[in-house]
């Protein structure tokens, strides 16, 4: 049996080396052979206890086919795992589980063992660090095959830099491994970081590439994309340690073994194992207990573990009750090291610590004694990275709560040692400055010490100092929580503004019961501050406007206008709420006319004046009026870049991308609006990301790229608007058709026209969703068995009221859009009609 297995260990070790730059059905049966070796060789592999070295996640490694150390057990979780890493078709692994279950241990031992060769990029996400997509960029650019990169990179982007450095893994193997993942998400487990999302995205579509990513996380994350998800269809999922592992894993750890877990019999371990939840952070509590002077053997602390169970407490309150034997268990410097990390509750160095153990009424401690006790502290319950101590998250927000038993003393002392540690992290954000290139995560814990400690108004003047985007109408989503948790405790003057802001964030997550009742609360706190409720009605009318009622929110825009005629903003927006609503119902010139006055509106200097541009030139074009857009777009680009600011730039560039593909430079156009969407997913700008896209999308579809085409408005659909998310449906529909994918055409054009019927049986008068129709029902005339194209003709001709027609640079979008569907010559005589009612007198140009 033994030399079985290592006749076919080797031969699951050449055969994907082998043909795996063959082609994806040759590297399918080797991972189905892969699989099956990995589950053979698990269960022949002899279960005992190793005493070996693991690599650490803070060094990348480089894996080689020397044979590492072996799991003990866990047959099944590693042989998904070697299944994942040999498969071509898994781009992106999952391995998720409770905290403490052992699933760093698993992928670290399955990246040492494993017989492939391969680099390892490990990451340690902490709640100051969180990677990007600039960061995996960094980690593959130093490596890959150069012989296996072709043609330049498809842009300057990070995402095009990224999707060019993937091609030079055709023969090497790299692995990105993201530890504590669960950081990255939201509360709804989506990743926050929109840049992050589409690089994961990159990697797990991108063809002929040996690239991978292992999130390592507590919960199992959602992708954000509706149709094409980067997320495996079967993610690892790890329940518990088994028993072997649990004990090797005790006989290896550091410490005084005589008087930790190590020490017990096999029995008396076994049901330590059992009592712990077969959890592993459990274990190294258990241990650090016990490995301090004053902590009681081992043997006495599992009878105390088991006691507890008896008393049917969950494995929650053991690790309660695990913790606070911990703090009495310590020497008085140890504690109040312990304490002091979990007052930052994030990574902080040496000297941060020593301040706030040395800040309490009481004797001072040496700095070399408090190194000595986080050295010993690290053995178990304290993490290391970069030169930085922290606790696990959950444990240090446990360590200092107050309860309503907690000593009025007690009370007061957890809080300053909170304040101060808060007081450190803000001396920390004053070192590292505001520059654009650092991350705001990083100043967060600062705002959860203030809220930690009840100083509610501190914390909400730390999010506006952090926030930088709030100023310019560009708050940042990952605040979001956080400004719930100060709603209702700041002082009356400074709520207003949070829910304004509040109301915006939870619109543009799509939320809009949520929106609507924070702009209520600023109606009912505004105190008659006409500037104030004259926003709070001007975000009710955008929210009438998501919600396809136009004339319920043209009246909210015009009741905002009146009521606060000297302030710029107010009227600058109302004035741009009042001309989308009438570009919504055709009225093309009055749409100009009131988007002028938006522009007129804003100060001069105002970072407002360049969103304002980028719909003022978009309605140029509409009406064909291609100098004075490109004279705006121009106007706003200068006043970007003397704003030097990134966000900023995102929406000119974005805008001149539509002015070029309008001047039929599809190049130009491509590359401004890949530039557009670069800085604005780096600034979480959804709708600049979404009409970047859309613009990209298009320009494939006139270039006859299919399925580059697809690809980006299946990207696109993943952002949240009411209007543009179906144009998006639209233009993928159209690139389905056009791939012959008949059926998924079908099932995307049947949705175009059921969410447009709907919006417009709320308002009749919606022309834009009366165009949604037309497209949908072209596409879905040429489909078998399809409906006849005069109803096509007919919801396009809706949108002539008075005789008019559209504006003609629009109507000719329109008919591009109803052209490019048009693929064989029945398709395109079933068509010309639509093209007439669009544009008279004009005809379908010849197939390419």
């Amino acid at each position: 049996m033994a030399l079985w297995t290592g006749v076919l260990s080797r031969v699951a070790q050449l055969l994907p080396e082998t043909i795996g730059s063959a082609s994806d059905a040759f590297l399918d049966v080797g991972d189905k052979l892969g699989s099956i070796v990995a589950a053979l060789v698990a269960v022949s592999t002899v279960v005992k206890p190793v005493r070996a070295a693991i690599p650490a996640l803070g060094t990348p490694v480089r894996a080689t086919t020397d044979s590492g150390p072996h799991l003990v057990d866990r047959a099944d979780n590693r042989a998904q795992l070697h299944r994942a890493l040999r498969s071509p078709r898994t781009r992106v692994i999952v391995v998720s589980g409770d905290e403490g279950v052992g699933k760093t241990q698993l992928v670290n031992r399955v990246l040492w063992e494993s017989k492939l060769r391969l680099t390892v990029h490990p990451h340690e996400v902490t709640t100051t660090y969180h990677p990007s997509a600039h960061t995996l960029l960094r980690d593959l650019d130093a490596g890959g095959d150069d012989s296996g990169s072709w043609g330049p990179p498809f842009d300057e982007s990070t995402l095009g830099r990224l999707e060019k450095t993937l091609t030079r893994y055709r023969k090497q193997r790299a692995i990105i491994v993201l530890d504590n993942a669960e950081l990255l998400l939201d509360q709804d487990r989506h990743v926050v970081d929109l840049a992050l999302d589409e690089a994961f995205q990159a990697v797990a579509t991108a063809r002929c590439h040996r690239v991978k990513i292992i999130l390592v996380t507590k919960v199992q994350p959602r992708s954000a994309g509706t149709h094409e998800k980067w997320l495996p269809r079967k993610p690892i999922k790890v329940l518990g340690l088994p028993f072997d592992f649990f004990k090797a894993i005790a006989l290896e750890r550091p410490g005084n073994a005589h008087r930790m877990a190590a020490s017990l019999g096999d029995d008396q371990l076994r049901r330590l194992w059992r009592n712990l939840g077969r959890q592993l952070r459990l274990a190294e509590i258990f241990d650090a207990i016990a490995d301090t002077a004053k902590g009681v053997p081992a043997s006495e602390l599992e009878q105390k573990v088991h006691g507890w169970v008896q008393d049917d407490d969950t494995v929650t309150h053991i690790r309660d009750r695990l913790l606070d034997q911990l703090l009495t268990a310590l020497n008085p410097a140890g504690k109040r090291v312990y304490e002091a990390l979990a007052a930052f509750a994030c990574p902080a160095d040496a000297d941060e610590i020593t301040a706030v153990v040395n800040s309490v009424k009481a004797e001072k401690v040496d700095p070399g004694d408090i190194q000595d006790e986080l050295d010993r502290l690290n053995r178990h319950v304290v993490r290391c990275v970069d030169g930085r101590y922290f606790l696990p998250h959950e444990e240090a927000l446990r360590a200092l709560r107050c309860g309503d038993d907690t000593a009025p003393d007690e009370t007061a002392r957890i809080r300053w040692l909170l304040l101060y540690a808060a007081d450190q992290l803000k001396n920390r954000r004053r070192r590292l400055g505001q520059a654009p290139h650092i991350d705001p995560v990083a100043f967060f814990p600062e705002v959860d010490a203030h809220l930690r400690a009840g100083s509610y108004t501190t914390a909400y003047r730390t999010i506006r100092a952090i926030d930088r985007g709030a100023d310019t109408g560009r708050p940042d989503q990952r605040l979001h929580e956080r400004r719930e948790q100060v709603a209702e405790r700041i002082r009356l003057d400074l709520r207003p503004r949070n829910y304004l802001i509040l109301g915006y964030l939870s619109h543009r997550a799509g939320d809009l019961s949520r929106a609507e009742t924070h702009f209520r609360s600023v109606l009912e706190l505004g105190g008659g501050i006409a500037s104030i409720e004259a926003k709070a009605r001007l975000h009710l009318g955008w929210i009438s406007w998501s919600r396809g009622t136009v004339g319920s929110a043209a009246e909210a825009f015009a009741q905002a206008r009146d009521l606060a005629p000297q302030d710029p903003v107010v009227q600058a927006s109302a004035w741009q709420g009042l001309a989308r609503c009438a570009r919504r119902q055709a009225r093309f010139g009055d749409a100009v006319t009131a988007m002028q006055m938006a522009y007129d509106a804003t100060e001069e200097l105002s970072p407002q004046r360049v969103s304002v541009a980028g719909r003022l030139a978009r309605l140029y074009l509409d009406t064909q009026q291609t100098d004075a857009a490109q004279r705006v777009v121009d106007e706003a680009r200068a006043l970007a870049e003397r704003h030097r600011d990134d966000a900023l730039r995102a929406i000119s560039l974005d805008a001149l991308a539509d002015v070029r593909f309008a001047q039929g430079h599809d190049d130009d156009a491509l590359t401004y609006a890949r530039q557009a969407l670069e800085l604005a997913l780096r600034h979480h700008d959804a709708f600049t990301a979404l009409q970047a896209r859309l613009t990209i999308c298009t320009v494939r579809l006139r270039k006859q790229q299919w399925h580059r085409a697809r690809r980006e408005a299946t990207l696109a659909e993943r952002y949240r608007d009411t209007e543009r998310s179906l144009m998006v449906t639209a233009l993928r529909a159209v690139a389905l058709h056009r791939m012959k994918r008949r059926a998924e055409a079908r099932h995307a054009f049947d949705r175009v026209f059921l969410n447009a019927k709907l919006r417009i049986e709320q308002d009749p008068n919606d022309a834009a969703a009366w165009e949604l129709v037309g497209l949908a029902l072209c596409g879905l005339s040429l489909q078998p068995g399809g409906p006849s194209i005069d109803g096509a003709v007919e919801a396009f001709g809706a949108l002539r009221q008075d005789g008019q027609v559209p504006a003609e640079g629009h109507a000719r979008y329109l008919a591009f859009l109803v052209s490019t569907m048009a693929g064989p010559r029945t398709d395109r005589a079933r068509l010309q009609p639509v093209l007439s009612s669009l544009i008279p007198d004009s005809v379908l140009p010849p197939v390419r």
